[in-house]
């Protein structure tokens, strides 16, 4: 065997090597063309309750458009699932489990993202502080949902009357009692989203009683007048 032929088989070996794992030399490594870059848009640690989704984004620095990018889960996969970039965190999925996703590029590999899952928190539906248990017919109350104990406003929320539902409906975030409900009918709402529900809320509807005025009217007789 000439020389030139035990530095190729040398070589070869080094390589097969280095692709078992074994890194005994940088000889055949080649560095990537391009950098892959995987972002969420949320700066610093993102936490996320279960049923919540991230957006996942991947780009790269050699504006390859066309190029294929695809998103791994390296850990935590028994509690998440990604459809179209779209991170979804199961419902299922313990506090403090921690989910790290990856892009992957022509065998190019990118920065991972840590998820940590929190525990649900919980939500609060109020309404104005002027409204009170009673409420008239044709009646528009303002439903307002938020974190508890926060101001903050809870996105991604549904209203629905529990009780009472033929005395009022829901519309716009308000609730409008209708103009023939009747006297006493008891209505409850709550607030659910994908991943948790509210407190309730109920009104009863008072419906004034009707007022008997009296009118003397000279060489006649008293007479009932009706105020409405």
């Amino acid at each position: 065997m000439n020389k030139n032929a035990k530095k190729i088989t040398t070589l070869l070996m080094t390589c097969t090597l280095l692709t078992g794992g074994v890194a005994l030399s940088t000889g055949c490594d080649k560095d990537p063309e391009f950098n892959l870059k995987l972002e969420t848009g949320i700066v610093g640690e993102v936490s996320l309750q279960p049923g919540e989704s991230i957006s996942l984004l991947a780009s790269r620095d050699d504006n390859n458009t066309s190029a294929v990018i695809s998103y791994v889960i390296t850990e935590g996969s028994e509690y998440a699932t990604i459809n179209n970039g779209i991170l979804m965190v199961a419902i299922n999925a313990p506090v403090d489990t921690v989910i790290k996703v990856q892009a992957v590029s022509d065998d190019v590999k990118s920065n991972e993202i840590t998820i940590k899952v929190i525990a649900v928190k919980e939500i609060e539906l109020k309404t104005s502080s002027s409204v009170g248990v009673s409420v008239e017919r044709n009646q528009e109350i303002e439903l307002t949902t938020t974190y508890k104990n926060t101001t903050e406003i809870v996105s991604d929320i549904t209203y629905r009357i529990t009780s009472g539902s033929s005395y009022a409906t829901i519309s716009n975030n308000k609730l409008i009692i209708n103009n023939d409900a009747m006297a006493g009918a008891q209505i409850t709402i709550i607030a659910e989203s994908p991943i948790t529900s509210s407190n309730t809320l109920t009104f009863i509807v008072d419906v004034p009683e009707v007022e008997n005025k009296y009118v003397v009217i000279p060489d006649s007789k008293n007479v009932t007048i009706d105020s409405t």
